[in-house]
């Protein structure tokens, strides 16, 4: 059973290593845990690669309503923040609104299911 506390990634630094970000990615995608937070400067690149591997749906948030929109329409299991472009007051808000905003189905499941088939294939 997955853990209910997201595990969080700091800055973005490769240096010849694994960014903690796929780290972090790859955990959400075994199963480890529910959700995952990566943070960057701008937070684009943590969200490209954490949706490089299988199974994570990574939404680039700036704002309560992206974090909401990520869940409710994307079933987003991972998000980025950018550090430079969000206060640490909106950030906390971002993660709140994410962590307790439900998944829609419907529609949207339909679609995150082709998507899935589609790029999560071996």
């Amino acid at each position: 059973m997955a853990d209910r506390t997201p595990l969080v990634a700091g800055n973005w630094k490769m240096n010849g290593l694994r960014a903690d970000g796929v780290a972090r990615a790859e955990a959400v995608a075994r199963g480890e845990c529910e959700r995952g937070i990566v943070l960057g400067g701008s937070g684009n690149g943590e969200a490209m690669v954490a949706n490089r591997v299988p199974g994570v749906r990574c939404a680039l948030c700036w704002s309560v309503e992206s974090a909401e929109l990520g869940r409710r329409h994307n079933d987003a299991n991972a998000i980025a923040i950018g550090q430079r472009l969000v206060s640490e007051e909106t950030a906390i808000a971002i993660v709140r609104a994410w962590l307790g905003t439900p998944f829609d189905g419907g529609r949207h499941a339909r679609r995150i299911a082709q998507f899935d088939a589609q790029f999560d294939a071996p």
